[in-house]
């Protein structure tokens, strides 16, 4: 209402006035924030039909994550801002995340990885301070084998798993050792004969001499052990 210094007065069109509410901004991490390298987690901003959200990391926005549920791979404080329809908006205080080191797993071979029955490689796993160690053939652990180096006599894979002192664990890529079929005494082969080489099923071993054999299958186990005394 306005009144000059006539007393005269009007009185106004009413001017409505609204106040929006400022939406919640809360994040719920569905899993644990501190974990090892290669894993992650789900972080969840609160639900509304009608809101938008965007994501903050070090107080940036993160490009292109504008939904509510962010998967969060990597060390740092994850924010998120949540926008009403009317335009307000609120952002969340901080869920920190953060990411264990994980050790390099590697093996070193210290010699040949081919070589005939009986004999063997030494395998060498990474140095760390704080690391333990799980060896494996064929993607099995191998009973007791725990240290930095394994001793490998049988064909197949070897893997290594290695530990930190954080828990977190890599494995490495495999090394194949290899143990081709060969003669076990050198000064028989020609007058010994052996057939088919290699074999699946049957062989045939004939020879006109006293002689002893192994048949070895591809992962160093002895299928048969003979001697025989009389010609075959």
């Amino acid at each position: 209402m306005v009144t000059n210094s006539t007393g005269c007065s009007k009185t106004s069109v009413p001017l409505t006035i609204s106040l929006y509410p400022i939406p919640p901004a809360t994040i719920s991490a569905t899993g644990p924030t501190t974990f090892c390298q290669g894993s992650q987690v789900k972080l969840q901003a609160n639900y509304g039909s009608t809101y938008s959200y965007q994501w903050y990391k070090y107080g940036n926005a993160i490009p292109g994550e504008t939904s509510r549920n962010l998967f969060a791979n990597s060390t740092g404080p994850y924010k998120v801002e949540v926008t009403s329809a009317y335009g307000c908006s609120k952002k969340s205080t901080a869920t920190n995340v953060t990411v264990l080191g994980t050790p390099a797993a590697t093996i070193t071979p210290n010699g040949p990885t081919t070589f005939c029955a009986g004999g063997s490689v030494l395998l060498k796993g990474p140095n760390g301070t704080g690391y333990t160690y799980q060896w494996k053939l064929m993607g099995n652990d191998i009973a007791g084998a725990t240290n930095k180096n394994y001793t490998a006599t049988f064909a197949g894979n070897y893997k290594v798993a290695v530990t930190n002192s954080l828990g977190c664990t890599d494995i490495s890529d495999p090394v194949t050792v290899t143990i081709p079929c060969r003669m076990k005494n050198e000064m028989l082969t020609e007058n010994l004969e052996l057939f088919p080489n290699p074999a699946n099923t049957y062989i045939t071993i004939s020879g006109g001499i006293p002689l002893s054999f192994e048949v070895i299958n591809a992962t160093g186990q002895i299928l048969i052990s003979q001697e025989k005394t009389q010609p075959m």
